[in-house]
């Protein structure tokens, strides 16, 4: 009777251990999702932007280039302000992009740790219910000698 209560107490115990462990994993989840989702906007924000500037360039490089006048470009300061402004934009869109990544790799490297931990601790509680039913059959065993 006793076998059958502790059997029933480490199935509880680790029913809740699951349940629980689960429960965190997936608000962790929802977080990093949260936050992959928060950064995906601000990607969409900046390529907006960077559209926007690409049209305000177009409209003060097409005059220039109707009229073949090529070295006002280079001497225009509005097309170059303009065109840096375009490049520090993709450049945090790239930055923003490889912190999704980032994010992305650890989350996975977590869940996958946290999966191991669960699969450790079945081993052990199967390893330890081996070994108490080893101990029962050579009790068993010994008892009918």
């Amino acid at each position: 009777m006793t076998s059958l209560l502790e059997q029933l107490k480490a199935t509880l115990e680790e029913t809740y251990d699951t349940v629980r462990g689960g429960a965190s994993t997936v608000i962790e989840k929802a977080e990093d999702f949260g936050k992959i989702s928060k950064m995906k906007f601000e990607i969409r924000q900046m390529s907006s932007n960077a559209e926007k500037k690409l049209t305000i360039l177009g409209d003060a490089v097409l005059p220039h280039l109707i009229k073949n006048d090529v070295d006002a470009l280079k001497d225009n300061p509005a097309i170059k302000l303009v065109v840096e402004e375009i490049q520090d934009l993709n450049k945090q869109i790239d930055d923003k992009q490889k912190d999704i990544d980032i994010l992305v790799s650890e989350t996975e490297t977590v869940v996958k740790e946290k999966e191991k931990e669960k699969l450790d601790k079945r081993i052990d509680l199967l390893e330890k219910e081996i070994e108490a039913r080893m101990n029962e059959l050579t009790s068993l065993k010994g008892s009918k000698k």
